[in-house]
């Protein structure tokens, strides 16, 4: 009968896939899986686990790394367990990863939005100035046994919304709250390099997918640099920036997407 609940994370492991959701209609977000047959019920949050009062605690996003599953998001605890804005799932068991702490990003609450596996290490990204006291200004880097912060790092406190490999390379969305701009980025382990400016009436960069040999942007723009009508989506093709399909009309329409390989489509929401 599916979920009570709208997802916000689904992702496969152990041959079982894993959905994160939330509840309008009581105060708990969820975590389940389901075999191809039934639901299972995996952990809740309510919210006596939420850092702001009044919030639902929520997993933003879940990747597998080491053979683990790895979930992130707004929580202080998951499983039975101490744990602040990300954990690891071995099927059975919850564990730290590392003890994070993640603290800062002025006024807001500290968040981890996505997860990314590049370089055979784990970036985690959101909104934090520190993890474990480490300066890492919204991304920071597991290697499987202990945090870093990666080799360049942003001038001020941002909050990174997308992130996603392409070309071998890290991109991400961000947005600078400070002076309202909103930037894609690409990271390459020695350097980054800002490759689009967002423009609309309402600006931000939701997700990014890398979908055959093109990168897709999704999200609240209608411009990048000078390109106009782009309508919430962008496509990247390594060197330059341009509109794809007709997109929606309202400029405020959030979008997101999901690239499945294996059937080689991608699909816009």
């Amino acid at each position: 009968t599916g979920i009570d609940g709208v997802s916000n994370s689904i992702v496969e492991f152990q041959g079982k896939m894993y959905v994160a959701y939330g509840q309008y209609t009581s105060p708990h977000s969820y975590l389940a899986c389901w075999n191809d047959t039934v639901w299972t019920p995996v952990t809740m949050f309510n919210n006596s686990d939420a850092n702001i009062t009044g919030q639902i605690s929520k997993i933003l996003d879940m990747v597998e790394y080491q053979g683990e599953l790895y979930v992130a998001g707004d929580f202080d605890s998951i499983g039975g367990i101490a744990a602040h804005c990300i954990a690891k799932y071995d099927g059975a068991t919850w564990r730290t990863v590392g003890n994070a702490s993640f603290q800062g990003a002025g006024s807001y609450t500290p968040q981890v939005y996505r997860l990314a596996i590049y370089n055979g290490e784990l970036y985690a990204t959101g909104t934090f100035d520190t993890v474990n006291s480490i300066d890492c200004k919204s991304i920071a880097r597991w290697n499987g046994s202990q945090w870093q912060a990666p080799n360049t790092i942003f001038p001020s406190s941002v909050i990174v919304q997308g992130a996603c490999v392409y070309n071998q390379e890290l991109y991400m969305g961000v947005m600078y709250p400070s002076t309202h701009i909103c930037e894609i980025v690409k990271y390459n382990t020695i350097s980054m390099q800002t490759i689009g400016t967002l423009y609309g009436s309402v600006v931000s960069p939701g997700v990014l997918r890398s979908f055959g040999e093109k990168l897709y942007l999704g999200g609240y723009f209608s411009s990048i640099n000078s390109i106009e009508n782009m309508h919430n989506f962008a496509v990247w093709n390594g060197f330059s920036w341009s509109p794809f399909g007709d997109g929606p009309t309202n400029d405020t329409a959030l979008a997101d997407m999901d690239a499945c390989e294996t059937d080689k489509e991608l699909a816009i929401k």
